[in-house]
């Protein structure tokens, strides 16, 4: 009987000993799969803030964009007003131009006007010297006329240069 006591404790023993060592190692397999869920969170933290710093960056990267688009868009604009400027400049200044020469036109077809007048009242001049006067004046008129179409050409190729060179 005193054998099997002690056999039956030694058995007893033996469980609680082996019960104490399962709980032990479902206590440290708790804890490591403890550590396992703690470092898997924070690994979907980690990339939770690497996403909104990505994101962050996109963001950044789109309006550095924007405000660079802006920024050729308003260069663009004033270019296109200091040609526009500058046309108009071209213009008035070849309308002046004109004018001019038109005012000198008046003023020799005056001149030449008054000429034949002259011959007329005079009378010192017969009919072959008024049409000669006549086939100056037209010669003048058209030398006049030739010299306005060479400027006019002349500021219209200048123009188209500089056009050119500004595109």
């Amino acid at each position: 009987r005193k054998a099997e006591r002690e056999r039956q404790q030694a058995e007893t023993k033996k469980k609680k000993e082996e019960e104490a060592s399962a709980k032990a190692e479902t206590k440290e397999e708790k804890r490591v799969l403890g550590q396992e869920v703690q470092s898997k969170k924070a690994g979907e933290k980690d990339e939770k803030q690497r996403l909104v710093i990505e994101a962050k960056a996109k963001k950044e990267a789109e309006r550095l964009e924007e405000a660079r688009l802006e920024t050729e868009a308003k260069e663009a604009a004033a270019e296109a007003r200091k040609a526009e400027r500058e046309r108009q400049q071209a213009e008035t200044k070849k309308k002046k131009e004109e004018e001019a020469s038109a005012k000198a036109e008046t003023k020799e077809e005056k001149r030449v006007l008054g000429q034949e007048v002259q011959s007329k009242k005079a009378g010192e001049k017969d009919e072959k010297q008024r049409l000669v006067i006549e086939a100056k004046a037209k010669k003048e008129a058209e030398r006049l006329e030739e010299a306005r179409l060479e400027t006019e050409a002349k500021e219209a190729a200048a123009e188209a240069r500089k056009a050119e060179r500004e595109r």
